[in-house]
């Protein structure tokens, strides 16, 4: 689908993993369409959009 990333194209764009961009398509932080079980789509403004967020360095709970 011209304009429309998968899951792991997305996770490599943004610098996350597959599994952090499921986790944030269901909690509704990424706007995505979904085709089947585990197959969305995110579409190429999305991922751009979510490039430009700042991000937080390091893991929840992490020691310093």
């Amino acid at each position: 689908m011209d304009g429309y990333w998968t899951v792991a194209e997305a996770a490599e764009a943004i610098g996350v993993t597959t599994g952090r961009i499921r986790q944030m398509l269901r909690a509704g932080g990424i706007n995505g369409k979904k085709l089947g079980p585990r197959m969305w789509v995110i579409s190429d403004d999305e991922v751009q959009r979510v490039c430009k967020l700042p991000r937080r360095k390091g893991r929840r709970g992490a020691s310093t």
